[in-house]
C-alpha cells in the first residue's frame, strides 16, 4: 500500500534564486586584457557557431537550435559572444522587455535604461581563464554605452562560483525568491517567497511587489539580508507581507 501511495503522490520540488542588480552609472573594475580575445554582439551569420557551441559534450545548459535562436533575434534579444582564439568560449544573453526568470514563472516587465542579462554560458574547457570576467565587463560597458543604467540578473543561490563572479563585478544580492512548486510535465509554483534586502534601495525595487508576478501560487513578501552563502539559515527577523 504504502508503494502505491508513494507512487500516485505528486512530485514536489524547491528552487532558490538570487536577484542580483548592477548600478552602470557607477564605474567598472578595469578590464583585463586576456590575448586572443575578442567580445561582441552575435548576428545571425553567427547562428551556426552558435549552435555547434551548445552540442559540445562539456556544454552545460539548454541546446539551442536555428528556430531558438531567430525566435530571439527577431524578439530583440541580443547575445553577446566572447570568442578566444577564433572559437566561441562564452554566450550571454539580454533581454530588454523582461527581467523574469520566465521558465520558473516569474514575470518582471523592464522599464526604459533596464536590461536583464542572463543566460551566461561558458565551455568547461575554458573556465578559470578569466573569459567570463572580461566578457562580463565588457557586455556591461556595452550596455552602459547604449544608455542602460541599471542591469539585473538571476543567480541560483547554489552556484557559489557565479556568485563569486557578479559580486567581483560590482554586482549586489538584492532579494531572495524561494520556490515551491509541483511538477507535472510543468512546473507549477505554489508558493512564492520574496526577501528583499531593502525595499527603499531603488536598484532593489525590481523585484519589489509592485513589479514582480507570478504565473502562480502563493506570495509573500518580507524584508531581511539575501546575501547568504548557501546552507546558512536566514534571519526570522524580517517583515512579512502576503498577498
Amino acid at each position: 500500500m504504502s508503494r502505491w501511495t508513494f507512487a500516485l503522490r505528486p512530485p514536489a520540488g524547491r528552487a532558490s534564486y538570487l536577484g542580483v542588480a548592477r548600478d552602470l552609472t557607477l564605474p567598472t573594475p578595469p578590464i583585463p586584457v586576456v590575448a586572443g580575445l575578442v567580445t561582441r554582439p552575435a548576428t545571425p551569420a553567427d547562428f551556426p557557431a552558435m549552435v555547434a557551441f551548445t552540442q559540445a559534450p562539456d556544454f552545460k545548459g539548454n541546446r539551442l537550435k536555428m528556430a531558438d535562436l531567430e525566435r530571439r533575434y527577431h524578439r530583440g534579444d541580443v547575445c553577446f559572444m566572447v570568442s578566444h582564439h577564433g572559437e566561441i568560449a562564452t554566450l550571454g544573453w539580454t533581454r530588454f522587455d523582461n527581467a523574469g526568470y520566465l521558465a520558473a514563472g516569474i514575470d518582471i516587465p523592464l522599464r526604459a535604461n533596464e536590461a536583464y542579462v542572463g543566460a551566461i554560458f561558458t565551455r568547461a574547457m575554458v573556465r578559470g581563464r578569466g573569459l567570463v570576467t572580461t566578457g562580463s565587463l565588457e557586455h556591461l560597458r556595452w550596455l552602459k554605452e547604449r544608455g542602460v543604467t541599471k542591469a539585473y540578473g538571476w543567480v541560483r543561490s547554489a552556484n557559489l562560483p557565479m556568485l563569486r563572479t557578479t559580486k567581483r563585478l560590482g554586482w549586489h544580492a538584492t532579494s531572495h525568491v524561494e520556490q515551491y512548486f509541483l511538477w507535472f510535465g510543468v512546473r507549477i509554483p505554489i508558493a512564492n517567497i520574496v526577501t528583499v534586502a531593502d525595499t527603499s534601495d531603488p536598484l532593489a525595487q525590481w523585484c519589489g511587489r509592485e513589479r514582480i508576478r507570478f504565473r502562480s501560487g502563493l506570495r509573500v513578501f518580507r524584508q531581511g539580508p539575501v546575501d547568504v552563502p548557501a546552507g546558512r539559515k536566514r534571519s526570522p527577523r524580517t517583515t512579512i507581507e502576503t498577498e
